[in-house]
């Protein structure tokens, strides 16, 4: 693939979700292009949206964007919001709050010209759970996901909102931070669901523990 320079600048919407926002070399504002919401894992919640792409942060599409490894034939406006830390709780504890995912998305399509058909979700770790609890609270807005290592126990009594998303979960068979049961739950109990329109696809990377997603953002 051709990699050339991405464009990716810093915003911060009325809400205050900071996030980075990058324009493909191919997006015109006059037609309507496709956007890629990037959900960072924990060791990037904070205040500065510069910890999505430092040296030694996981090689999430922002990161991979900063450093000119992004093909630049993907047609997507990718827009990567940072989780501002809670300092009231435990950083073990916090979770993406879906509203103020969703506040960065209606605030995007603001400013550029996106296609609300063709939104697109994906996350790693804290993150491939951010993108589940989204799409459970705002199901008709997501077109597909693909969730990283993320936790499912949470959403599993809303399985039933998945069964008409494409949903491809990847996790390692070894993970001792997650159960690798849970997307395999997830799934069964989506496929369940009456008018299930989409079978979610897991695919477990063998002998993999619960960092995997460098290798497959790459």
């Amino acid at each position: 693939p051709c990699f050339l320079h991405g464009h990716q600048t810093a915003h911060t919407p009325p809400a205050g979700t900071n996030f980075l926002l990058y324009d493909p070399p191919g997006y015109n504002s006059s037609t309507a292009a496709p956007m890629l919401v990037s959900f960072h894992g924990l060791s990037e919640v904070g205040s500065d949206v510069n910890m999505l792409t430092e040296q030694y942060a996981p090689q999430n599409p922002a990161w991979l964007i900063s450093r000119d490894l992004w093909p630049s034939s993907r047609p997507f406006i990718v827009v990567s919001p940072q989780l501002k830390r809670n300092e009231s709780i435990n950083l073990r504890d916090e979770n993406w709050i879906a509203s103020n995912v969703d506040e960065v998305i209606e605030y995007v399509k603001t400013i550029r010209n996106i296609d609300a058909n063709r939104i697109y979700l994906t996350g790693l770790s804290l993150g491939g759970h951010g993108c589940l609890f989204y799409a459970a609270a705002y199901p008709q807005k997501v077109a597909a996901m693909v969730p990283i290592a993320g936790r499912a126990d949470t959403v599993m009594s809303q399985a039933c909102k998945f069964a008409n998303i494409p949903t491809w979960i990847f996790h390692g068979t070894d993970d001792s931070q997650i159960n690798p049961q849970q997307p395999i739950d997830l799934r069964n109990a989506a496929a369940a669901c009456a008018g299930a329109l989409y079978k979610i696809n897991v695919t477990m990377f063998p002998a993999k523990r619960h960092d995997i997603w460098n290798e497959l953002y790459d």
